[in-house]
């Protein structure tokens, strides 16, 4: 399975308290190995609560990401790796 196969979507808490950079980013899909940018600080992150990311980014944050594996993807990729008919 290859990077390119996987996707992350930011889930923001809905609520008061969500800040508005993580409200922003909220359905926001990446590939992995690429990172969310919020719309709203220009903050760079990997996933909710990244410890790479600035303190006001991450502390008290509520949100979480969910992954997806695209299959059919990678199940072309595999046949091809193994040179069998699509």
């Amino acid at each position: 399975m290859l990077p390119e196969h996987v996707s992350k979507r930011w889930e923001a808490t809905p609520g008061p308290r969500t800040r508005d950079s993580h409200r922003a980013l909220g359905g926001a899909e990446v590939k992995w190995g690429q990172q969310f940018i919020s719309p709203v600080t220009g903050a760079a992150m990997d996933w909710p609560h990244d410890e790479d990311a600035p303190a006001a980014e991450t502390i008290n944050c509520r949100c979480s990401c969910t992954f997806r594996t695209d299959w059919r993807a990678v199940a072309r990729w595999r046949r091809a790796k193994e040179g069998l008919a699509a």
